[in-house]
């Protein structure tokens, strides 16, 4: 398996998991870590893919990445995340209107992509 087939199921697993406590941002430091690859290989891999659209900067002042609004609605329909975070985490209020990481997503997304990514 190449470095960023690795790194981006290494993302997608981390969403799937806990996705709603801080959208699934990982460093390169710690994703190098986990994955083995190494803070330099984790690092080239993740450049990879925000070139390709499918991570992105998390805003906030850590230097971490996320999985772009596209990818997180097509694991959140996929996987059944909001029954399933809901069920296992209810104090993070994973489907609250305001602050809930579901209704977020679909709200940067927009209607047209919420379609698409079911």
């Amino acid at each position: 398996m190449d470095d960023t087939t690795r790194v981006q199921e290494a993302y997608e697993a981390e969403y799937v998991r806990c996705g709603y406590m801080y959208s699934g941002e990982m460093s390169p430091e710690y994703l190098g870590r986990v994955t083995g690859l190494g803070f330099d290989r984790a690092l080239a891999a993740i450049k990879a893919l925000v070139a390709a659209g499918v991570l992105q900067r998390r805003k906030c002042d850590a230097w971490t990445y996320e999985l772009v609004p596209a990818e997180r609605a097509r694991l959140i329909t996929t996987h059944g995340l909001s029954e399933r975070w809901e069920d296992a985490a209810p104090y993070f209020y994973p489907n609250d209107p305001r602050y809930g990481e579901i209704p977020s997503v679909m709200r940067e997304i927009g209607p047209t992509e919420v379609a698409k990514s079911a």
